[in-house]
């Protein structure tokens, strides 16, 4: 499901001029890949993760007990909880059990469960670049808590960018810090390279600094304080909250809030009122479902605007969702050249279950032309005499080829390759540089699993098989491109397989007595007879003898 609009065109000064800009959705790719290579004038979509099957699709690293609630076991499973101050009833307590049927049950990445003390992450440690802005946009919820006794459910979603330079392996300190503040007061660390964190809180501490030392730079508070209460039970529940660059256990100072109304020229702000960010007695995700929009535009001191839409039944963000925006300050660094990001999510003494899905990354605005990407399926390099096959099969491997030209007027620098699959190699893994007019090559390999065959596939017949990539660099992105082989079923299969059943060799006492042929010259009443008689065992013969050593059944 494709969340997306028509924002109205937002003005954006570059170099001190005012660019009025619209921006439009590009088509949807695919999951796990691109959309459509864009025209001038469309946004490129970057990423393309719905967190709905078993794998993820590209390169995240899962944190805590975090995991993708179709995956049975394995690293990609829900884990159970480490508290010690209460029981763990299992991994999946009050959240969506596994579900072997992707396509009829969607899954979610599951950050908590509804026990206590759970925490859990999602990070992607790949530098994407902000050159066209960023769109980002996907599903949250926050449900079925086990506290609806007390004030709060807890605690609330965070949603991170962070410095593309700067590896992003953990998030920042749980609790009320959301995965993105530090814990001054307790020693723990904040987001590494961190430049943005956005709560989505339902218990409302991550609004404030002096509970848990959230905003300070060398023990002390910074230079913007929150304007709520300082201390525990002041919290500010059903809040969306912004807090600034930070590194360690310095900055991540506030920056904005829903809290109270807010009009000004770089900033609107409004209470969220009766609309809720969770909903605590509801059990099951449907109903707690909230359209979240965030984008940031091309600028060093980029617009930040936040959107929700609070309907669970709505299927689209429009103009009207608008709850935060807010002009990042001239007394803050400069937004980076790429980005990394994140979610996190936790419960401690209040619960809530804490899940994302259909999450997609695009530029706000078509990025500025410079590179481009050639992407073919070649021969082994490594055995020069080899022919190109002409189709393939399940465990094949399939050898790619990826050229990237630099088609702008400037040096392009950590050229690197995004495919829709995850390889089994490339090299190199990355260019340093690419200057313009220059073009260098990677090679790839792809083993064809079971998995990438379609769900519909009658398992007698050929099938395309796509594969997108697009082409990386810390300036800009280019394009993506396709590039497709043909699967054939296979003639025999292993019978261990799964879908392969092996059939018996005949028996010789199924074999038909022998009937024979009438005299040359009979009768044509004894001829047609005996002629048919001998078509007939010939043709039982046939059936009873064919062997296969297996067969795939669809």
């Amino acid at each position: 499901m494709r969340v997306r609009k028509t924002i109205a065109a937002i003005a954006v000064m570059a170099a001190g001029v005012g660019v009025a800009l619209e921006a439009t959705a590009p088509p949807a790719g695919a999951e796990g890949q691109a959309g459509g290579s864009a025209p001038a004038g469309i946004p490129a979509v970057l990423m393309n993760e719905s967190f709905r099957g078993a794998e993820l699709h590209y390169d995240f690293t899962l944190l805590g007990q975090a995991g993708l609630t179709n995956a049975s076991g394995g690293d990609h499973a829900p884990k159970v909880g480490t508290s010690t101050k209460h029981d763990q009833e299992g991994a999946r307590r009050g959240a969506p059990p596994f579900n072997p049927d992707p396509q009829a049950n969607p899954g979610y990445l599951q950050l908590t469960d509804n026990n206590h003390d759970k925490v859990g992450g999602v990070v992607y440690n790949h530098p994407l670049p902000t050159s066209g802005g960023l769109d980002v946009t996907f599903e949250m919820y926050q449900y079925n808590s086990t506290t609806t006794n007390t004030p709060h459910a807890a605690d609330g979603i965070g949603f991170f960018i962070s410095d593309g330079g700067v590896d992003l392996t953990a998030p920042g300190a749980y609790g009320g810090s959301l995965g993105y503040a530090q814990k001054s007061f307790e020693g723990v660390p904040g987001v590494a390279g961190g430049y943005l964190g956005i709560g989505f809180d339902v218990l409302g501490n991550y609004i404030q600094d002096g509970t848990e030392g959230r905003g300070y730079t060398n023990g002390k508070p910074g230079v913007r304080r929150s304007p709520t209460g300082q201390a525990w039970g002041q919290n500010v529940a059903n809040t969306i909250t912004l807090r600034g660059p930070g590194n360690g256990l310095n900055g991540y100072e506030y920056l904005t809030s829903t809290y109270k109304t807010i009009t000004s020229p770089t900033e609107t702000t409004a209470p969220l009122g009766p609309k809720q960010l969770g909903a605590p007695t509801v059990t099951t995700p449907e109903l707690a479902k909230r359209l979240v929009r965030v984008t940031l535009s091309p600028e060093l001191r980029p617009l930040v605007r936040v959107y929700v839409e609070f309907d669970p039944s709505a299927d689209s963000v429009d103009e009207g969702d608008l709850v935060l925006a807010y002009r990042m300050p001239d007394d803050v660094r400069a937004m980076p050249s790429t980005f990394k990001f994140g979610f996190a999510g936790s419960t401690g003494d209040m619960t809530d279950v804490h899940l994302i899905r259909n999450l997609e990354v695009s530029t706000l605005v078509s990025p500025p032309a410079g590179l481009d990407l050639a992407k073919d399926v070649v021969v082994d390099p490594t055995t020069p005499a080899a022919t190109l096959p002409s189709t393939y099969q399940v465990g094949d491997v399939v050898h790619y080829k990826f050229t990237a030209t630099n088609s702008g007027q400037v040096t392009l620098t950590n050229v690197r390759i995004s495919d829709r699959f995850k390889l089994d190699s490339i090299s190199p893994g990355s260019y340093d540089s690419l200057a313009p007019g220059k073009s260098e090559t990677f090679i790839g390999t792809y083993t064809i699993k079971e998995s990438d065959v379609p769900a519909d596939w009658d398992g007698t017949s050929a099938f395309e098989l796509e594969n997108v990539a697009l082409a990386v660099s810390n300036e800009t992105a280019s394009p993506d491109d396709h590039a497709f082989v043909t699967v054939d079923p296979p003639d025999e299969c292993d019978p261990a397989a799964p879908g392969c059943v092996e059939e018996p060799d005949p028996d010789p006492s199924d074999l038909p007595e022998a009937i024979p042929l009438p005299p040359v010259g009979g009768t044509p009443s004894a001829l047609g007879i005996a002629g048919f008689s001998a078509a007939a065992a010939l043709t039982a013969y046939l059936i009873v003898t064919r062997r296969m050593t297996g067969r795939r059944v669809p």
